[in-house]
Order: structure tokens, then sequence, then C-alpha cells
């Protein structure tokens, strides 16, 4: 084969010249639907944007703190250990804790796993935790006894370099960080193939595909049917010509495409939505499907999302800290974190209204549960003088009375009683 034949005419894949646009699709693989999805592409679904924003945000933005478990099985917050500035100040020089448990999150809902390098600091701990970018990362099982991993991190000239377990903070998702994206492909590529269809009918006016085709009894010549064919689409044509009545002479005009409600086309969208809620685990109602959403109350629909959804990331978060950021950076991955763990305050996301909240919060006063105090920073609101204390409940058993008690009255004298000698 020449070097022209080569070039342009049958080489690459399944024959494919440089020049075909088979080489200037979006990178992902192809589904049934016959679009291309890969991760840039998913976002640009607008629920599996949205549904990944869901978990991230909900998790980001609530607080992660340090604390210290104490001899008779309560607990107190440790802001000197080194773990905690991580997650009060900031991972890195340019991320805060929010960002960065934000982008960890969603690349782990999407892509089954996400990467921090650690970068050692004082005491061994790790001072500082910079997100690596997924595609950039291969991990490999090493040969030997246990589960050590080792990670293989690719810079921007495409070269290779090795870090142990010890160096990278590694979030898992679930079923052992399986990409959700892999499992979803057809569901994402056929809402992005219904967002495209959409497109493209709003663009050439939906309702005007069909056919031109003379009058019974009309005879047109070829310029004529030209002239006539290029009228009809200058008048009908695009946003500003939908729903216009087309006159023309000797023409009349046969539909023969379907309309968006003969297409259900809008059942679909819902359809597609529903589909990607239960892949990801949200409720259905924070993607925009409310027809079967009840007008349960505030708290119950948080607790819903909090149960079904976050928990499970919290819980991840909580046990990967625990076991690769706890401990000197050396020593990390030998189990339990000893005396500190972590833990997500998201308090503030199960509560109710203004009433529920002052029923229970008065219950837990007047029990001795809560100080005044305490309750008072749950409200967000300063400490006052007086109030740290824990109330003593009210016994509801009855003393005895210690009031004077009234002498019972003397019997009515019988008039025909005898005297009493």
């Amino acid at each position: 084969m020449s070097l022209f034949a080569s070039l342009f005419g049958m080489a690459g894949a399944g024959g494919r010249g440089p020049l075909d646009p088979f080489w200037y699709h979006e990178v992902g693989a192809v589904t049934t639907s016959g679009e291309r999805v890969g991760p840039e592409v998913a976002e640009t679904v607008s629920c599996i944007y949205r549904g990944k924003q869901i978990i991230a945000e909900g998790v980001a933005k609530f607080p992660c703190k340090v604390f210290r478990r104490l001899e008779d099985g309560g607990k107190e917050e440790a802001p000197e250990h080194p773990v905690a500035a991580l997650f009060r100040v900031g991972p890195n020089e340019t991320d805060s804790p929010s960002d960065f448990i934000d982008e960890m999150t969603g690349t782990a809902v999407l892509r089954g796993k996400a990467y921090a390098e650690m970068v050692a600091g004082d005491g061994g701990f790790a001072s500082s935790l910079v997100p690596l970018e997924f595609d950039r990362v291969r991990e490999e099982r090493v040969a030997g006894p246990g589960k050590r991993l080792r990670f293989w991190v690719k810079d921007a000239k495409g070269n290779e370099r090795p870090l142990g377990s010890d160096k990278v903070f590694r979030l898992c998702g679930p079923n052992r960080g399986r990409s959700l994206l892999d499992r979803m492909r057809e569901t994402a590529g056929m809402a992005r193939a219904a967002e495209g269809f959409g497109a493209a009918q709003f663009g050439r006016a939906p309702m005007m595909a069909g056919f031109l085709a003379p009058k019974q009894g009309v005879t047109m010549n070829a310029e004529a049917l030209k002239a006539a064919a290029a009228a009809f689409r200058e008048s009908n044509s695009g946003r500003a010509g939908w729903g216009r009545v087309a006159v023309l002479p000797g023409l009349e005009y046969h539909q023969m495409g379907m309309t968006l409600r003969d297409a259900q086309f809008l059942e679909l969208r819902k359809f597609t939505r529903e589909e990607i809620a239960t892949f990801m685990g949200v409720p259905p109602h924070k993607l925009g499907v409310m027809d079967k959403a009840g007008y349960a109350s505030v708290e119950a629909q948080n607790r819903a999302l909090f149960d079904d959804c976050l928990m499970p990331w919290f819980v991840r978060w909580e046990q990967a800290i625990a076991g690769q950021l706890l401990r000197p950076i050396s020593e990390a991955r030998k189990g339990d974190a000893g005396e500190f763990f972590v833990r997500f305050n998201a308090d503030a996301l199960l509560r109710g209204t203004t009433a529920d909240r002052a029923a229970a919060e008065a219950v837990w006063v007047q029990n001795g549960i809560l100080t005044r105090n305490e309750v008072r920073a749950i409200e967000d609101r300063n400490p006052l003088p007086g109030l740290d204390e824990p109330l003593t409940p009210v016994s509801n058993a009855q003393s005895q009375s210690t009031a004077p008690r009234v002498p019972a009255a003397a019997p009515a004298e019988d008039p025909e009683a005898e005297p009493e000698e």
C-alpha cells in the first residue's frame, strides 16, 4: 500500500483514514444508544452532575473533627492533633477543607476511587494532602503477604514515578472501588441521547418534520418546486418559525415525523433521572422527580438522604482517615488508631422545623440530658453565665404534704339523747 493510501485510504482502525470523523469523536466507550460516554461527557448530563454534587457537597459542608476517647467512655475534641489542622485550616496551600473533601468525594462517586499524595511533616504525620488526578494514577498489588499497594503517578510528560502506600491517601467507594460510571454507562448514554434529541428537535422546529408535494391535479416544474421548498424552509425553520402556517401555492404539507408527545420525550427524561438516582443512591426528588414525592417534613426528607446516601460516605471517610492519617505515616494501616478518631458532625442536616427543635430541646434540658448552654450552642448562640449545669428532673412521685391539716368537724348533737353523767 502506498504512503498516500496509508494516510488517506484504508489506514487506521476499521479502515478509517486520519481525516475520518471517527478520530474526532469525544473520548469514551460507545453505548448502545450511539453516544460515547466518558467521565467528562457524563458530567454534561444534568442529573448525573447534580447527583454527584449532592453527595460531594453534602459530605463537604459538614465539619470533620478529631476526638480523643476518654476512660469513662466519653470523648473530647483534640484540636492539637496534627491531622485536625488538615480538616480545620486546609489540607494544602491552595485548597480549603471543603474544596478537598468535595473534589475527592466527587471523584470517588463516579470513578470509584480518589487519591491524594501525603507529605510527611513533624512527628511523621501527614502535613499536606495534594489531590492526584485519577487518570494519572495506576495502582498495583505488591507481591508477598498482605494486600499492600504500590501507586504509579504519571506527570505531565508521561513519566511515571512510584509511590508506596504510605505516601498516598486513598478514598475507596462502594463495591471495592468499582467505577459507578462503568455500571451506569448505558443509562448515561440514553440520558445524553435524549438531551441531544431534544436539542436537535428544537433547533430545527420539531413540528415541521414532513414533506411537500403538489396538490392533486397540479403540475410544477423543477424550478418551481425548488423555489417553493426554499420559501418553506426560510419561513418555517428555526425557533423564530415555530408554529407558523405554511401558505404555498400548489403545494400541500404532509407530516411524517413524531411529535415530542408521540415520542414520550418527557417520560423518557424522567425515567432516566429515576434510573440515575437509583444508581447513585440519591432520593429522586433531589434530581427533580417530584411526581412521587410526598409532602413529608423537611426532617424526614433529610433523614432519608442522610441514612441512605450520605451516611455510607461519612463512614468511608472516617475509616480512611483513621486507617491512613491518625497514626504516623510509617505506622499507618496497622490497625486501630488508638485513642483518637474522627467524626463528621451532620446534626444540622437532621434538624427539623423550629417548633420541632424547640420541643425536643425542652425535653433534653428538663431531663438533664443537655445543659442550657449546650442547647444554645446547637442553635448557634453564645453561652450565658450560670447555664452550664444540667437541671435535675422533678420526680413525678407525690411527697407527703407538710401543710397544716384542717380539723375534722364535730358530729352534730342529738336533742333526744340523754346527757352523759
